[in-house]
Order: structure tokens, then sequence, then C-alpha cells
């Protein structure tokens, strides 16, 4: 539900805080693949300067129809403000991305020096192992279609993640 989702981003932005050393001024945030601007929005009551990146068009017009928020429908390797945010955050965007190692660089690039990046993604846990093999065993493709095929197409363990970062 979208309470649900507004008290994860909530919980977050927390976190977030909670990490972020004292600067003068408010903090900046950049949500890539920001969608139609709800998290981005929270993230500004939390006292943030917003930025952020859309390639839909319809989440763009939306996000300043409804939060008067103006995202880069650009691509991040032209975003020019690099070393210039204190946050950079993505929800449930790398596991749709072909090349989730460049736009984890991209990130650090716009990022400062001691600023933090913020990524929520589904993660590989057992039951997808259990599902795996199932499917796998019983030739049950169709089963893995909702949570891997179709929409993600990767999703990463806490270990995989690791060493995506490390890299």
């Amino acid at each position: 539900s979208n309470e649900r989702v507004r008290e994860k981003h909530r919980r977050a932005l927390r976190e977030i805080l909670q990490f972020l050393p004292d600067s003068p001024g408010p903090a900046r945030l950049f949500d890539i693949g920001a969608g139609s601007g709800e998290f981005l929005n929270q993230a500004r009551e939390f006292g943030f300067e917003v930025y952020g990146s859309e390639l839909s068009d319809a989440a763009i017009c939306s996000a300043h129809r409804r939060y008067n928020i103006t995202l880069s429908p650009l691509p991040l390797e032209q975003e020019l403000r690099t070393d210039f945010f204190d946050v950079v955050t993505m929800w449930g965007l790398i596991e749709h991305v072909l090349d989730p190692l460049s736009i984890i660089k991209q990130a650090f690039r716009l990022l400062r020096g001691g600023g933090i990046l913020y990524i929520y993604t589904p993660v590989w846990c057992l039951y997808d192992d259990i599902g795996l093999r199932f499917a796998q065993f019983f030739g049950w493709t169709r089963l893995l279609d909702r949570r891997i095929t179709l929409a993600h197409l990767q999703l990463f363990s806490t270990e995989a993640m690791r060493k995506t970062l490390a890299a």
C-alpha cells in the first residue's frame, strides 16, 4: 500500500540523516530513477534539497504537476554535477538495469567525498533458491517469470551486492 511505501521512505530518510555529517546548508539528495517524485517529496519534507533523474516522460510530468519537482530526463552519464551530492538514492532500480556496475559507478561520481549511497532492492534469498530448483527440476520456468524474468534482470544476494559495490 502507499502508506507502507511512505513509511519505508521515512525510515530510510531517518537512517540517512543519522549517518549524514553536519553541514551548514540543507543536504543535497539525488534520486536515480525517481519515478513520479514521491520519495523526493518526502525527502524535501525532511529538509533535503532534492534532485533526481527519470527516463519516463509521464513520470517526469507527474513529479512536476504533483510535487513541483523538476527531474532530469538525461542519462546519468550526462549529469554534470560531479562530486556534488551528499546523498544518492536508488529505489527498486538496480534490479532493472542491464549494467548495474555502470550505474553504481555513476552514482559514486555524483557523490561528494563522505557522501551516502542508499540502494533499495529485492534480495535474492533462500526461497528464490528453492523456487529455482523446483522450476528447473519440473521445467516450470513460468513459475519464475513474475519474480525474475519479466520484471527483474537480476536479483542480488547481500554478498553479491557487497562485491558489486566493492568493484
